[in-house]
């Protein structure tokens, strides 16, 4: 019985990355890990990310800063949020 063929099927292309980043990647992947299998999730992922964007994903300080500083944000929520950041700077986080 023959292997069933790949519906999309990998086409190899070549490309240059620093020392650094294959290192770090190296470390990351366990030893059967494939490099090619997890640069194209990343690949997939990142553009996957330009159309869906899930606001779950983002650390609650970032959402809090951005939301500081936007021009329509009322001075009653600035104070809100910096309150609010002074308070969850001064107890242990549980995001990463």
């Amino acid at each position: 019985m023959s292997r069933r063929r790949s519906a999309d099927k990998a086409i190899p292309i070549s490309i240059a990355l620093p020392r650094s980043i294959v290192a770090r990647l190296d470390q990351v992947l366990a030893y059967k890990d494939s490099r090619s299998a997890f640069i194209a999730r990343a690949i997939e992922k990142q553009l996957d990310g330009r159309e869906s964007f899930n606001v779950k994903e983002v650390p609650t300080s970032r959402l809090r800063m951005e939301l500081y500083h936007r021009e329509e944000t009322s001075a009653a929520l600035k104070l809100a949020l910096n309150a609010e950041e002074v308070n969850s700077s001064s107890i242990p986080s549980s995001e990463p």
